[in-house]
């Protein structure tokens, strides 16, 4: 599902974060922006690094069963082995041609965003927002309808310049608006049921950017940027939480953060914990530098009411910048994010539960993206957890490892490619994985022999 969002890949410095001043986007538009209109780039080797884990050798009394059943029967990531095939579909062409065009020469992101199947889809979050305007490209809900066409879908068209998650939410698919080209500081959010169609609800209020949203408690609750009219024509910008009882019909702002007069502030990434919404977020000064982390908990009182209070100084997390998270279930996740007050900086991973976190368990490697599909997580990283992360070589030596337990880790893939991975997703059956430049790879899975 959502990545290691790539719009948040900044160089970090001993203490200080660089953060990008407008729209905080990625650093992954290094190529010449007009070298991959068609999704192209660097087709990485299919050669794995050793087996395919899990695959066992054939024999001549393999059963019927392993020969012809599908393997989009399969209920768990784990019931196959996966062999890497390399490149299976460039689903952004046309808006790589249209980018082009809007971003008159200046580079854009090209990234495969987000990969999450809902409805027996295969969802694409892709965009700039440095492109977000009335004249740059649409960003469209689009999606894969077919593993065999690799066909894709646009199945309504957002007013964002950028889509760079997707949440799945009680069986509903959900989206927030992170670009709005509309003005008004009304800022957007999408959802989807089953069968359903789209629902636009624009109004988080004074919203210059809607970052995430999620369900905790009974609640509705979204993080990003936001301002009046008065007080971003004085400078000033607010990290903000809104909270909306009723799905996103009416959404307030219940806690802000300011920036001082200065540079920028902002809640990027949620996670509803069995101890309360952790919040994470930064402020940047007018060059760019990191000069907080305003990360907060919000719970429930014991009369009911909501409290926020700052991250504790003792949790694992309270100095670090957090750049991607991921509910796995049962009040529990996986964050990533670099620990500013650590030398040498690690791009790092934990579990967190409770009000405590702990390491992943992938030490040396670096998680770019998880998929949670019932109890199973796919993690998608990176050989190598140097910060800011860097290729070896001309390579990236890419991973895929499965767990049931957050603890246990098994390798699926191993393979070295050209360009960045971006996004993860199992679907029927396959796994899918995006790459910095749009493209899309697969590995097909198969049963057992």
């Amino acid at each position: 599902m959502a990545q290691l969002r790539t719009r948040w890949v900044q160089t970090v410095t001993m203490l200080t974060l660089l953060v990008a001043a407008v729209g905080c986007d990625d650093a992954k538009t290094s190529r010449d922006a007009t070298s991959s209109l068609d999704g192209g780039g660097t087709t990485p080797d299919a050669t794995t690094d050793g087996a395919t884990a899990g695959t066992s050798d054939s024999t001549s009394n393999a059963t019927s069963d392993a020969q012809t059943k599908p393997a989009s029967a399969a209920k768990n990531v784990s019931d196959l082995s996966y062999e890497f095939k390399g490149l299976w579909a460039t689903p952004l062409a046309d808006y790589h041609e249209a980018a082009t065009k809007a971003a008159e020469g200046k580079p854009f992101s090209q990234a495969i965003r987000d990969l999450v199947p809902f409805d027996h889809k295969l969802f694409i979050g892709y965009g700039d927002a440095s492109l977000q305007s009335a004249s740059g490209p649409p960003v469209a809900m689009r999606a894969f309808t077919d593993p065999e066409s690799a066909k894709t879908t646009d199945e309504f068209t957002s007013s964002d310049g950028q889509i760079s998650r997707f949440r799945r939410i009680d069986a509903e698919l959900w989206v927030s608006g992170e670009s709005p080209v509309e003005g008004g500081l009304l800022g957007n959010l999408y959802r989807r049921k089953v069968a359903g169609k789209w629902l636009k609800q624009r109004t988080v209020q004074s919203a210059l950017h809607v970052h995430d949203v999620a369900r905790h408690d009974g609640a509705l609750w979204a993080v990003g940027s936001g301002a009046t009219a008065k007080q971003r024509q004085a400078g000033d910008v607010y990290a903000h939480l809104w909270h909306s009882a009723d799905d996103g019909a009416t959404v307030q702002s219940v806690s802000q953060s300011w920036n001082h007069g200065v540079g920028d502030a902002r809640f990027v990434e949620l996670l509803p914990t069995s101890a309360g919404l952790l919040a994470f977020g930064y402020k940047v000064n007018e060059k760019s530098k990191l000069t907080e982390l305003p990360h907060v908990v919000v719970a429930r009182t014991k009369s009911g009411d909501w409290t926020e209070e700052p991250l504790a100084p003792t949790h694992p997390l309270k100095s670090v910048m957090v750049l991607g998270c991921w509910p796995t279930g049962q009040g529990a996740g996986v964050v990533t994010g670099v620990d500013i007050l650590k030398k040498p900086q690690k791009l790092e991973a934990w579990l967190v539960a409770g009000d405590g976190a702990t390491p992943l368990g992938l030490a040396g490697n670096a998680v770019v993206d998880v998929h949670v599909e019932g109890d199973e997580v796919v993690v998608l990283g990176r050989a190598g957890d140097a910060w800011p992360s860097t290729k070896q070589g001309n390579t990236w030596q890419v991973r895929v490892w499965r767990s049931s337990n957050l603890k246990n880790w098994t390798k699926l893939l191993d393979f070295q490619s050209g360009d960045d991975v971006t996004a993860i997703a199992w679907w029927r059956g396959d796994l899918y994985i995006g790459s910095e430049f749009g493209q899309v790879w697969r590995a097909t899975g198969a049963w057992p022999r």
